[in-house]
């Protein structure tokens, strides 16, 4: 019997839609037309070529697997949507499922143009489509995973963040862009939480994660203001400005989190949040005044100053209106003492002295030491945490100017003794050295009245000035 007469008498019958001859129908094209053809008859549907395609499965049209696109073709073409992006995810084409998914998704074509209200309100399912034949007592081979719209757009917007981060946003928010485009009430509900979750199924988590990651704050956030917050971004184009400064807000936090706070003082600031951004440089100021002169921290006193000259005079306020004036003085005491470790690096022991003692930290007279001691108590733990460093640094100080003085006492005396009669030309150098064994008593004495544990060696220095100057 010739196989072709046999094929064309089973057409034009429309008699057995699953009597395919190899000879014959060699192509995917032949086979969607064979199939497509028994569904034009009155009990035919193109569930017979859905059916016909999961049961030949993907090696019959793709044996050698270098062409998936063939099987999705024909899953397309059986109206099988979710079938053949998912197909062409689980081949390694995860780009080719996306794009070809949002042009689905943009026609209608997806599930999700028939959700329920229910599922409009959450991005990550709503724009989940399944395959027709998903689920128990599926054909043989189908697909039964599902395909994940809006998860496969996360993914792809961080791929993609790295060389644009305004495209990437367009993928994070297309879920949403789609809803407006359909109109549907489009909502920010997973955007307006303290905690986002996962950065692969949550929109909100991944627009932070690209915003660290890439760094791209002036495309993404706007570039900053002269006074103080930031110029429209990327992120303006697709959430409302309160959600957008909010979810900045929530990137700061995390940059801190992770370690990096120069990332979450610049975030801070380009909300407007000055409080914040002073927050985060007492913090990390507290950690390097004391270090050596390094970049870092010659990068940090950099920023504080010129913060202290830009910003300071309208935090004042804003401090006072949040109880929160003790973060400022300590902003202004680690300023004073990164002057005072400047100058006791330098050997400039009266530079030195006149910069602790703007910081109030330690009493240089007899009044000071109980309002010292009171003042301790209420410092910020940022500069509580700075109690040992100080004191072995102030002690470097007086030990340091008593030894120096003490040569210039002997000189002077000698220079008095040869010129009997004139003004006695070590009085001045005896003033500084009573000064200076004051100062030390009341180091001494302030440490001792301190409920703060200190380390051994600061103890052990202690004694020893305090035997130096008796």
């Amino acid at each position: 019997t010739c196989p072709y007469y046999a094929s064309c008498a089973n057409l034009l019958a429309l008699d057995d839609a699953d009597l395919r001859d190899e000879r014959v129908q060699r192509t995917v094209e032949d086979f969607c037309w064979h199939a497509l053809w028994f569904g034009t008859a009155p009990s035919g549907s193109r569930e017979a070529l859905r059916r016909a395609a999961t049961q030949w499965g993907a090696a019959h049209f793709d044996p050698d697997g270098e062409t998936p696109l063939q099987y999705a073709t024909v899953l397309l073409l059986a109206g099988d949507c979710a079938g053949a992006l998912a197909h062409l995810q689980k081949r390694r084409l995860p780009q080719e499922a996306l794009h070809l998914g949002l042009a689905l998704d943009a026609y209608g074509l997806l599930e999700h143009a028939r959700s329920s209200t229910t599922d409009v309100l959450s991005p990550p399912k709503r724009h989940t489509t399944r395959s027709p034949f998903g689920g128990n007592g599926q054909p043989p081979g189908s697909l039964d995973e599902g395909y994940d719209l809006a998860r496969a757009c996360l993914a792809y917007a961080r791929h993609v963040a790295a060389a644009d981060a305004s495209i990437a946003l367009e993928y994070v928010f297309w879920p949403r862009h789609r809803d407006a485009l359909v109109k549907r009430e489009v909502s920010y509900d997973d955007f307006d939480k303290s905690v986002l979750g996962d950065a692969l199924t949550s929109p909100a988590a991944a627009t932070v994660s690209i915003l660290l990651d890439t760094r791209a704050y002036d495309v993404i956030c706007g570039a900053p203001t002269p006074a103080s917050g930031r110029g429209r971004g990327a992120l303006d184009d697709h959430l409302p400005p309160q959600l957008a400064d909010q979810l900045i807000k929530i990137a700061a936090r995390d940059a801190q989190k992770r370690g990096r706070p120069a990332d979450a003082a610049r975030l801070h600031s380009l909300t407007g949040d000055d409080v914040s951004v002073l927050r985060v440089l007492v913090e990390r100021l507290g950690q390097v005044v004391a270090t050596t002169n390094d970049a870092d921290r010659a990068f940090w006193l950099e920023t504080c100053n010129d913060f202290a000259e830009r910003r300071i005079a309208a935090v004042v306020n804003e401090l006072r209106a949040s109880d929160e004036e003790e973060l400022g003085y300590a902003f202004e005491s680690l300023l004073n003492l990164a002057q005072f470790f400047d100058a006791v690096r330098a050997d400039a022991c009266s530079d030195a002295l006149r910069s602790l003692d703007a910081t109030r930290f330690v009493p240089s007279t007899d009044d000071s030491v109980g309002p010292c001691l009171d003042a301790f108590y209420r410092r910020d733990p940022t500069v509580q945490r700075l109690l040992p460093e100080v004191l072995g640094a102030t002690m470097d100080v007086i030990t340091k100017a008593y030894q120096s003085g003490r040569r210039a006492r002997q000189d002077a005396r000698f220079a008095s003794a040869a010129a009997p009669g004139k003004p006695r030309l070590h009085d001045a150098a005896d003033a500084a050295a009573q000064d200076l064994r004051k100062r030390a008593a009341l180091l001494v004495d302030f440490a001792g009245l301190l409920k703060a544990r200190l380390p051994d060696d600061v103890h052990a220095r202690l004694g020893a000035l305090e035997a130096m100057m008796l």
